[in-house]
């Protein structure tokens, strides 16, 4: 049997937004529908006891902004500058949780239920998973991840939210956090 330090993980997306609205800088906050998802893999069989130090962090970057003539006007260094600029808003951090699945198969998931992006483009999650439970105090990245790219509309150009899925309404009656309308 390998020890914690042993285990090689990595993560799954099993469900993430594919277009969203902006939400702008005001307080209307309109999380990305469905939630992002992510399930942990492991080469070995693993416990919640082993999850307990488990985290996965979530940061967004722009790969195209909503218009082209926007990236004329403003020029590539703004643009560049814009990419990296912390336009996520919402939990970005979850800690692994214990849930079933559709299908009543237990895995260990990190949940996402209110994240939203600020303004327009196309975008896609930089995912990264730490073990926090380290002696030195210090944390270590054990696997990151980009997600497919998705797109953030303004509000003239959404036509309303996808509905919440089924996995997200399995999880929330499991207890995961709901931000479900």
């Amino acid at each position: 049997m390998a020890t914690f330090l042993e285990m090689k993980f990595g993560i799954e997306i099993v469900q993430q937004p594919k277009k969203g609205r902006m939400t702008g800088f005001s307080d209307d906050n309109r999380p990305l529908a469905p939630s992002l998802i992510l399930q942990l893999k492991c080469n070995q069989e693993i416990s919640e006891c082993d999850t307990t130090q488990l985290i996965c962090t979530v940061d967004c970057h722009l790969l195209e902004p909503a218009s082209r003539i926007s990236t004329d006007r403003m020029g590539m260094d703004k643009f560049k500058a814009l990419r990296t600029e912390n336009n996520i808003i919402g939990n970005r951090v979850s800690s692994c949780h214990r849930l079933e699945d559709l299908s009543g198969k237990v895995g260990f998931y990190f949940y996402y239920p209110d994240l939203g992006i600020r303004s327009p483009g196309k975008y896609e999650f930089e995912i990264s998973l730490l073990n926090i439970g380290l002696d030195t105090g210090t944390s270590k990245i054990l696997y990151t991840i980009q997600s497919p790219p998705f797109k953030v509309v303004s509000p003239k150009g959404y036509s309303g939210p996808p509905g919440n899925s089924r996995l997200s309404k399995c999880f929330v009656s499991q207890g995961a956090d709901s931000r479900l309308k």
